[in-house]
């Protein structure tokens, strides 16, 4: 009787074994890990219109909606995951992919089905006017009806059905994003995937309602460019590039924002955008009406250049007609010289006569679906830059490309614009930077970004693209995370850009600071001088150098002072006598000029990085004045 129980026993525990075993390699097979993986071996084997119609078939059967773009995005992933769940697939990780396709075409889908699926693919005519719309997700409001208008009434009835639609605890799990402004849908897509991705609530289904409260329109009312640095300083001495973008749209009519302009090298104006004709349609703030000159000499106080971002949305389209409208159009624009509405004769030089732009941030819009018009971009550049370099100034160009990452296993990212970002026969690239929004999670994007570019590049040529990528990322995201891309950005790009940059009134905004002082202030960027002060004093600096023109005209009126009176001294024997007879006051003026110097030299950026060289010169100097006294003493023959 005990063998027959051992043996019943023995078969349950492989039959539960069995099922656990299989619960197991279900559940890795359907991991988004595993599918992403297995997915990045698919798609070496196969071609994009593939994709597509994979994403076809998910929405057709209701795992939607996702954009029929080729790519295997997010979205994409997330409902190959459910599908795989829903249909209880078991495999290897290596062949999760086949088995899912191989599913995918064996389940019959209605022609008719395929058909009736909206085309969401865009082509650049249809994205003119992407740069006038952004995303930022806020909690649905209920308003007194009572104290509203016909139209003030509808619009909030929608915010009340969108209310009611959305189940509450989704709403509750969006209020980690709420503020947030994205950029562009795709970007605030995949911070939605990011958001859920370890939870259980299905999001999808709602997107599109999501989608619709969360896109914003700004006004076609412009605002005036109102801001103020507050006795923020000016531009810390970083080690590497931090990079603030400015939408246009966060300008408002009430009272001036405050940036904290020492956290900036460099700011871009976003954006201007340059349409399929090659023609910049609305110049925005961009203009003396609109407060561009107090914008740009603002900045300038603080030690911070300006560029102006422009948005070249219809790029593909250029033939050689329009790509030279095109260039001449941006070049007018970033050398516009803008006048201020009044000046006087105490305006200092920062705020009087004109101001001018620093360069252009040239933003090209679905850059991985245009791979044979790439050749527009290098054209463009090209003619550009030998535009601007026959004009008087130094311009910075600098290339945003809309990229989303997770494409760039699909096709060449960097390498087709090798002419406009490497050296050639012994001249210097055209571009400076490469900026690259990144996705949510960046933790992977990021690291994928490296790899691409490694695995393009080799050498020196890719230690030179590499320190000219800057992944653009939000303030506003979560700080640990924040934390650990200002690291890696410091290790292996050039810096980092904020996208939109925090004001002083964001509740982050003190975080963000403290955690971009600690980890990209320069080690060597202070004189010894310059340190102790900084390190003792910070206040001083923080005053001197955004009002450095008063300490340097201060400086000009007492030493010409005390270099008139020494000159005319020599020759009137009264002015000699007054010396002796009000020595102290004499004395005070000499030291009140030392002060104004030294304080010039330590906390004026021009004059900082000379500090140490000027005062050993000083020391040289007041030896030498010394030893002359006292060989001139020894050497003097006795009076009689």
């Amino acid at each position: 009787m005990l063998p027959v129980f051992s043996s019943w026993l023995l078969c349950m525990l492989l039959t539960l074994f069995s099922s656990v075993t299989f619960s197991q390699q279900q559940a890795e097979s359907c991991q988004l890990a595993t599918i992403k993986e297995s997915f990045h071996a698919y798609l070496q084997t196969t071609v994009r219109q593939r994709v597509t119609t994979i994403q076809d078939q998910l929405n057709a059967l209701g795992y939607g909606p996702i954009e029929s773009d080729g790519v295997l995005g997010a979205d994409t992933r997330l409902a190959l995951r459910q599908f795989c769940q829903a249909k209880e697939v078991k495999s290897s990780p290596d062949e999760i992919a086949m088995v899912l396709v191989e599913l995918l075409d064996q389940i019959p889908v209605k022609k008719e089905t395929l058909e009736s699926q909206p085309a969401v693919e865009k082509t650049p005519a249809e994205t003119e006017a992407v740069v006038d719309v952004y995303y930022r997700w806020s909690e649905p409001e209920e308003e007194d009806e009572a104290d509203s208008d016909a139209a003030e009434s509808a619009e909030d009835d929608e915010q009340q059905n969108t209310a009611k639609i959305l189940p509450d605890e989704l709403i509750e799990a969006l209020s980690t994003i709420e503020g947030i402004a994205y950029p562009n849908e795709r970007l605030f897509k995949y911070a939605l995937a990011n958001l859920f991705i370890q939870s259980a609530l299905d999001y999808r289904p709602y997107l599109d309602l999501i989608l619709s409260q969360a896109r914003i329109e700004p006004d076609e009312k412009l605002n005036p460019l109102q801001v103020s640095g507050d006795g923020c300083g000016c531009s810390a001495d970083f080690s590497s590039l931090v990079y603030g973008f400015y939408p246009y749209w966060l300008a408002t009519s009430e009272a001036k924002q405050v940036i904290d302009f020492s956290l900036f090298d460099r700011i871009g104006f976003y954006a201007l955008s340059l349409n399929q004709q090659g023609v910049i349609d609305k110049p925005l703030q961009w203009s003396n009406k609109l407060g561009a000159v107090e914008f740009i000499n603002t900045a300038h106080k603080h030690w911070v250049d300006v560029d102006v971002t422009i948005h070249a949305t219809g790029w593909q389209m250029w033939d050689k007609k329009h790509l030279m409208r095109a260039v001449m159009s941006t070049a007018d624009t970033v050398t516009q010289v803008f006048n201020p509405a009044d000046s006087t004769l105490l305006s200092t030089p920062e705020s009087q006569s004109s101001a001018q732009g620093d360069g252009v941030t040239l933003v090209f819009a679905d850059y991985i679906g245009s791979i044979a018009n790439r050749t527009n971009i290098i054209s463009f550049v090209t003619a550009l830059a030998k535009t601007l370099t026959d004009s008087d100034r130094e311009y910075q160009i600098n290339i945003v490309l809309d990229i989303d990452v997770n494409e760039l296993d699909q096709q060449q990212a960097f390498k087709d614009l090798d002419a406009i970002l490497l050296e050639h026969n012994g001249k210097p690239a055209l571009v400076d930077h490469v900026f690259v929004m990144l996705q949510q999670s960046t933790s992977k994007a990021k690291k994928t970004l490296r790899r691409i570019i490694e695995e393009e590049f080799s050498g020196a040529d890719r230690k030179a693209v590499m320190r000219k990528i800057v992944p653009v990322i939000s303030p506003h995201d979560e700080m640990s995370q924040f934390t650990d891309d200002l690291i890696y950005f410091q290790d292996n790009f050039a810096g980092v850009g904020l996208w939109p940059l925090p004001l002083d009134s964001d509740a982050e905004v003190e975080t963000v600071k403290a955690k971009i002082i600690e980890l990209y202030s320069s080690i060597n960027g202070d004189s010894y001088v310059g340190g102790i002060i900084n390190k003792y004093a910070p206040e001083l600096c923080e005053f001197a150098c955004p009002n450095r023109w008063l300490f340097r005209i201060s400086f000009d009126l007492l030493a010409g002072l005390i270099f008139l009176y020494a000159v005319l001294a020599i020759w009137v024997y009264r002015l000699r006598s007054l010396y002796q007879q009000y020595f102290l006051y004499y004395l005070a003026v000499f030291f009140l000029a030392l002060v104004v110097f030294l304080i010039s030299l330590v906390c004026d950026p021009y004059w900082n990085e000379r500090a140490d060289v000027v005062m050993a010169a000083m020391m040289l100097v007041v030896i030498a004045i010394l030893t002359w006294r006292y060989v001139s003493k020894a050497t003097r023959p006795p009076l009689p």
